[in-house]
């Protein structure tokens, strides 16, 4: 521009901040996830405790002598849904915060049943649900089945959330397939849906990918079903076109041996000795007071860590195991571990935790500890670990 002999220059710079938003936006999630981690946690520990006395007393009147069949069926059916919540539990911590996945022999076909219900409830009628499924003990996997729930349930609700406005048909399909590394359970998830162009179908696995309205996810749900799926030894597909629907295919290596039956037949191990049984939670005490008296132990139930520690200062040799919880005030477990240890160090220990998982063998071998039980845990796995702590020895 020309003003007299003047000249004016005007400089514009543009920068592309793309990048940088979508590393803040991501930065986001994580301190969402990590918030959410921490609350759950919290959530996790007092709701165990609270499973922990529903399985518990459940499993006592279970082992009654002369109990009818209709009041058997009614425990078990309180006790398997006690062990739902408890799979629920464990779901959320998976999803809140890396950890180690507890993989058993699973039943696929039972697993897909329920997670068929579970959506039926909560579908609108204009959704329906078709299944087509093995028979039980004919879809074993070797997996986490709180991590299998994540994953059927994460693709359920996407299949759901696509024919939210017409309506439509989720289907779920379970099969065994031959490939040639072997047996597989090939799981299917399609409904009836829009379907995704192919720009969608190349960026479907993205981290923070979605292709919801801002506020209404957080794109993180299929990378967590593709991650899970590929720590399992498997692999998920799509096939999807537009005004075709969407069909998410999941490809499990096949179990060949046997799964354990949910709920325990067998008579309990039963054992002697004198117990210290250390939780702050009164019920927890009296439940777990009482099934072990009911094995032959004897058992003294503190619901303070410090007086607990009292009691064993008077009298070290007259205990042979210690039962303690993680987390407690005063002195939680692991310094009340300590502080035992200090004072007799071949005492066999057992810590419980309320975040749903066992220490690992380091954590253990760094504690001096006999045992770890993850809470709530069913009256034969208790007994059992119980049983192995009595026979544990320090330098073993």
């Amino acid at each position: 521009e020309r003003r007299g002999a003047e000249r004016r220059l005007f400089i514009a710079t543009l920068r592309d901040v793309s990048r940088r938003r979508e590393l803040e936006q991501q930065l986001q999630q994580a301190q969402k996830m990590e918030a959410i981690g921490a609350l759950s946690s919290g959530i996790a520990h007092d709701f165990n405790n609270i499973l922990s006395i529903v399985l518990g007393y459940a499993g006592l009147e279970r082992m009654r002598p002369g109990l009818d069949g209709d009041s058997r069926e009614n425990l078990d059916m309180v006790m398997q849904a006690g062990q739902r919540a408890r799979d629920l539990v464990r779901q959320i911590l998976s999803f809140s915060r890396r950890s180690e996945p507890v993989r058993a022999p699973l039943d696929a076909a039972t697993m897909v049943a329920e997670v068929a219900k579970l959506m039926r409830s909560t579908l609108p009628a204009t959704i329906a649900i078709e299944v087509a499924s093995l028979p039980p003990r004919q879809a074993l996997v070797l997996a986490d089945a709180s991590q299998i729930h994540q994953v059927l349930m994460n693709l359920c609700t996407n299949a759901a959330q696509a024919m939210a406005a017409a309506g439509g048909v989720l289907e779920l399909a379970l099969e065994r397939v031959v490939l040639e590394a072997g047996d597989f359970l090939r799981i299917v998830v399609r409904d009836s849906g829009p379907g995704m162009d192919a720009e969608t179908r190349e960026r479907v696995f993205e981290p923070f990918f979605t292709t919801k309205a801002e506020g209404h996810g957080t794109g993180l749900g299929l990378a967590v079903v593709q991650g899970i799926v590929e720590d399992h030894g498997g692999h998920i597909a799509l096939d999807s076109e537009p005004g075709r629907g969407s069909a998410f295919e999941v490809v499990l290596p096949a179990w060949q041996g046997e799964v354990a039956e949910p709920l325990a037949t067998a008579a309990l191990p039963p054992g002697q000795g004198r117990i210290l049984l250390v939780d702050d939670e009164v019920a927890v005490v009296g439940m777990s007071g009482k099934l072990l008296q009911r094995l032959g132990y004897d058992v003294v139930g503190q619901t303070s860590s410090l007086e607990a520690l009292e009691v064993f200062r008077a009298d070290p040799r007259g205990f042979d195991l210690v039962i303690t919880d993680q987390t407690m005030p005063g002195l939680t477990g692991e310094a009340l571990v300590g502080e035992i240890k200090a004072l007799r160090s071949d005492v066999p220990i057992i810590i419980c935790s309320g975040l749903g998982q066992r220490l690992s063998p380091e954590a253990m071998r760094g504690l001096g500890i006999a045992g770890s039980l993850a809470k709530p845990a069913l009256a034969d796995e208790f007994a059992r670990v119980v049983q192995e702590a009595l026979a544990w020895r320090p330098d073993g």
